[in-house]
């Protein structure tokens, strides 16, 4: 079975690397994936690693510890690769000076707090923006309502009219219809009528005649009896 050969390197991390977190970080991803060595701060503001692990192991390591995670920002890496030493048998932070560590803590924790500010800043604003947002919405929603309730009223409007419009046609012209029926009624009645007079008046002119001839008759006959007395 064959060995994986070890490797060294000598990292440096510059950019936002101190008071941010960045070596309790290296640290973790070290212990994770089984890399020996340390991380300590350097006067310069840059962060040291030294490394020691399979060539495999080691390349991924290098590419995990490029972190740009707020509030670590880490801008580049100088990375010196090497034989291994075997000196380390775990891997460790080796911290500074006591005032030092005290800086490291506070600055730190401020980075987060000043981060933590941030965020609920911004989640104050996307709630805000998301509040003007629905009330644009829900305003857009009472102008839209409100146009499809004012055409609606108008087109029930005109409906409405030109029903009573027809309707009042229809009324007018039922009524002229109607007019018109009881105009040729009485007509037609007025002639029978005219007709019925006329036959009385022919009838009663006869009937005066047949009177008349009759009292002649009866003049006559009246004269005869007494000429015969």
């Amino acid at each position: 079975m064959s060995i994986s050969h070890e490797v060294r390197a000598v990292i440096r991390a510059h950019g936002d690397v101190q008071r941010a977190g960045y070596r309790f970080v290296v640290q973790d991803l070290a212990r994770r994936m089984g890399v020996k060595g340390c991380v300590r701060n350097l006067p310069d503001g840059s962060v040291e690693i030294v490394a020691e692990a399979s060539e495999e192991t080691l390349g991924r390591f290098v590419e995990a510890v490029k972190l740009t995670e707020p509030p670590i920002d880490v801008v580049r890496l100088d990375v010196a690769y090497g034989e291994a030493t075997g000196e380390y048998e775990h891997f460790s932070l080796v911290p500074g000076d006591l005032a030092e560590e005290l800086v490291e803590g506070f600055g730190t924790g401020l980075k987060y707090i000043n981060l933590s500010r941030e965020e609920a800043r911004q989640g104050f604003q996307r709630v805000e923006k998301s509040i003007i947002s629905t009330r644009e919405d829900l305003k857009g929603s009472i102008v839209d309502m409100h146009k499809d309730l004012k055409g609606s009223i108008v087109d029930m409007h005109k409906d409405l009219k030109g029903s009573i419009v027809d309707m009042h046609k229809d009324l007018k012209e039922g009524v002229t219809a109607m007019h018109g029926d009881m105009n040729k009624n009485f007509v037609e009645m007025a002639e029978r009528y005219d007709a019925v007079s006329s036959e009385l008046v022919r009838t009663r002119e006869e009937l005066t005649r047949a009177v008349d001839r009759l009292s002649a008759l009866v003049e006559e006959f009246v004269k005869r009896r007494k000429r015969k007395s």
